[in-house]
């Protein structure tokens, strides 16, 4: 169903509107979505968002997660507006962001690509999808990995994220996914800058002493060591599996 037709607010950043303007964040998306307020961009991944006032839930093929998924495997992100969003079974008066996965197609196809920016920012997205089994079996896989720091010193984010997805046709009308992702993230926010961890020559933790300022060190290279390795920031290890069926009952009204 066109989204004209739906009797609510709905607003659609497509897969190519996001690699053109190099979106892959949503408190870099949020710009372009009208009635929604970025949060603290400290916390990454679109944190204390707001969307009419209200704190955001997010979606993945209308499924309720906790955080927001990495750009690399996204086909597009919906924002839909006003507490009609209570279709996807939660209440959220300001309304809801889903994430719409990109799907195995039916042709081989892969891709690479490499962005380098200021503050050391370096990313790297591969991806490669195609049939398995004719006309029956396909596949697609998506890696991403991006370092980058901000103006703020001290201040990181290195993430590795792998997504893979297997779709099987059942039948003409219905096809049935299995998804999984995984991430590695390891960051350090603005809050991890004026401390260090003194491990005094020794290798288990429990002999290491978290020390005053990094400011007070006579050399900035060797605080800049001690924080990017042994300060606790944040280490995040999460993986997602889905498996969703869609049945078609026309070619304007599928379900899922």
């Amino acid at each position: 169903m066109p989204i004209s037709s739906l009797p609510y607010s709905v607003q659609v950043l497509t897969a190519d509107f996001i690699n053109d303007f190099q979106l892959f964040d949503l408190d870099e998306q949020v710009p372009f979505i009208s009635g929604m307020a970025p949060g603290d961009p400290a916390t990454g991944g679109g944190g204390g968002t707001r969307l009419r006032g209200f704190n955001v839930p997010y979606f993945r093929n209308g499924f309720y997660r906790s955080q927001t998924p990495e750009s690399n495997s996204i086909e597009r992100v919906e924002v839909i507006k006003g507490p009609q969003s209570a279709i996807y079974g939660r209440v959220a008066p300001g309304g809801v962001v889903n994430y719409i996965s990109k799907k195995p197609q039916t042709k081989f196809r892969t891709g690479i690509a490499a962005i380098a920016g200021s503050y050391d920012y370096n990313r790297v997205d591969a991806y490669v999808t195609g049939p398995l089994v004719k006309d029956r079996l396909y596949y697609r896989l998506d890696v991403a990995y991006y370092d980058m720091e901000r103006a703020t010193e001290f201040w990181f984010n290195r993430t590795f994220n792998l997504s893979a997805g297997v779709t099987y046709k059942i039948s003409p009308n219905t096809s049935l996914t299995f998804e999984v992702e995984h991430t590695d993230r390891m960051m350090n926010n603005y809050y991890a800058q004026a401390r260090y961890i003194d491990r005094r020559g020794s290798d288990d933790p429990a002999d290491w002493v978290i020390s005053g300022s990094v400011y007070d060190l006579p050399d900035r290279r060797i605080a800049e060591r001690l924080v990017n390795f042994n300060v606790s920031g944040e280490e995040r290890r999460t993986s997602r599996k889905m498996i969703h069926i869609i049945y078609s009952l026309n070619t304007a009204w599928p379900r899922t």
